[in-house]
């Protein structure tokens, strides 16, 4: 058999796949290193270096955010304060060029060698997986386990029957344990995969592997029981994604579209649609037209089959969740869609023989990524920094709004500015900064002042705002930064601030998944001490 990529099965040995599988990889490393540090923390990510600040035994068990502690964990022990963007993101840039030698793991195993190359190429190509594995979250590391607990599945099931595969088992066990421990919707894979693999162990297994099996589920219970107790207690608390509206089936269509196959410039709604079915159109039709030898191939790899059944239907039930529970579809949560649609063509270029189709699919993914660029526009908090740098003078005062959006800000501030910082909590006016200087202080402040008085009472610990009422010194002069900023909040900083005139200084216009940014100047009447509440030791 011949053809699913431009090498023959005699060409092809595994010594030649290995290489090619090198260069691959070490394409996506470069695709996902290089722009990694161009763009500035956005909101997410900067509370990811304040949520890091938990001990480790509130991050494993306690419900101190509605991400598992799994990425926070990794972050704290692992990236140094005050590192640079590159380095803040890096866990994400390792997971994502992991992700494609692991990817190629389920194609070898799935189909052949091949097609595992065909599949790490478009995975490093992958739009959307280029992008989040340049991000401080916990995404690309998701995707890595969910691909590495299925290439354990698959190592597992090819050794039923035979002796050993022990090694593939445990793959598939830690991994999936885990991936469940690294994101909730990790569960769109580990709640068909167990049954799956009970289902291949009692079917084809020898008594050993069953029993091997039995003992290995019970140990998989026992270590997702932490995240299983976390998640109830989060749930019982409210919050998580109840802001996000349910998107509609075409919203949903075009958002699947736009992570599959992005068209940068050329993005249209109705454009990504006809795509989609376009494309859904085609490969119904190759499968149809091939059908003797996709039910061959699937009676050989029949959980091969199902695996990346599953990967692909798994942003159907994202969506289908917010009709029942509350909505979390987003680009970010489907993207195990993406890997399933990767191997998926895969398949198609494995059944279709055809020399041509699969540096065609190739160059479609380099041309949709040339299209889209390696990362999406974030929120530009460089700007906003430099134009505080230009701008800001001794004495004046910067107001930061909402109090959630300060560490993205914060961080952006590289230059030390002689002015005072102060953010809205509550109804309280918080001194994060007599002066912004150097390091990475504010960090724990932010920590003290905000995250522990919310969040250690709702778990039933007392906690006292290490704060102290305190005379700002008087100011003529105040620099508003806002996004997201609601009009009581406004209400209260203009109450805060007193009489005097408004001007617009600056604006990051809004994107397709980021709210503008604004800048206003306060020039005050007259200078004056304003209460604050200071951050104390």
């Amino acid at each position: 058999m011949h053809g699913s990529v431009p090498f023959s099965r005699s060409a092809l040995t595994s010594q030649r796949a290995l290489w090619v599988l090198a260069a691959i990889t070490l394409t996506g490393l470069v695709l996902r290193v290089v722009w990694a540090g161009q763009q500035s923390l956005w909101s997410d990510e900067a509370l990811t270096l304040v949520i890091a600040k938990w001990p480790v035994e509130d991050l494993l068990v306690r419900p101190v955010d509605p991400t598992p502690g799994l990425y926070y964990l990794l972050h704290k022990w692992l990236i140094p304060d005050g590192g640079s963007l590159t380095a803040i993101r890096a866990i994400s840039i390792v997971a994502g060029t992991l992700s494609i030698p692991a990817i190629y793991a389920i194609g070898r195993l799935a189909i052949d060698r091949s097609a595992g190359l065909l599949a790490a190429a478009l995975l490093a190509l992958s739009p959307a997986l280029v992008d989040y594995s340049q991000e401080a979250r916990v995404y690309a590391l998701e995707i890595l386990l969910v691909l590495v607990s299925a290439a354990g599945l698959l190592a597992w099931v090819r050794r039923l029957g035979g002796a050993g595969g022990g090694l593939g088992l445990a793959t598939f066990a830690i991994a999936t344990v885990l991936a469940f421990s690294a994101h909730l919707v990790s569960i769109f894979w580990v709640i068909p995969a167990m049954p799956l693999a009970f289902w291949a162990t009692v079917r084809r297994g020898t008594s050993s592997q069953k029993r091997l099996f039995l003992v290995c589920a019970a140990l998989m219970a026992l270590g997702a029981g932490v995240e299983v107790q976390r998640l109830l207690w989060r749930v019982s608390l409210g919050g998580g994604f109840a802001w996000l509206t349910q998107a509609s089936p075409i919203d949903a269509l075009a958002t699947w579209g736009r992570s599959l196959l992005p068209l940068g410039p050329f993005d249209d709604r109705m454009l990504l649609v006809a795509i989609l079915f376009v494309a859904a159109a085609l490969i119904a039709w190759r499968l149809a037209v091939h059908r003797d030898r996709w039910r061959a191939w699937s009676r050989e790899h029949e959980v091969g089959a199902r695996v990346i059944a599953i990967m692909l239907v798994a942003p159907i039930g994202v969506w289908l969740i917010g009709i029942v529970l509350v909505p979390i579809f987003m680009p970010r949560t489907i993207l195990l869609g993406v890997a399933g649609f990767i191997l998926l063509l895969t398949l198609v270029v494995h059944l279709e023989r055809k020399p041509w189709l699969a540096p065609a699919l190739v160059l479609l993914f380099a041309v949709s990524l040339i299209l889209t660029g390696p990362v999406r526009p974030k929120e530009d908090w460089n700007a906003v920094a430099s134009v505080l740098k230009s701008n800001v003078r001794p004495g004046d005062a910067i107001v930061a709004c909402p109090d959630w959006k300060y560490p993205a800000l914060r961080h952006a501030i590289t230059v030390p500015l002689d002015a005072s910082v102060v953010t809205l909590f509550g109804d309280r006016m918080v001194m994060m900064e007599r002066s912004i200087g150097h390091g990475d202080t504010w960090v724990r402040n932010y920590f003290r002042a905000f995250f522990e008085p919310q969040m250690r009472p709702l778990m039933k610990q007392p906690t006292v705002m290490p704060a102290r009422p305190a005379a700002m010194p008087a100011f003529r002069r105040a620099w508003l930064v806002e996004s997201e900023c609601g009009a009581e909040q406004r209400r209260l900083i203009g109450s805060w601030l007193g009489h005097g005139r408004w001007s617009a200084a600056f604006v990051s216009p809004a994107t397709s998944q980021r709210a503008a940014i604004r800048i206003w100047r306060f020039d005050s009447e007259r200078a004056a001490q304003r209460t604050v509440v200071e951050v104390t030791d």
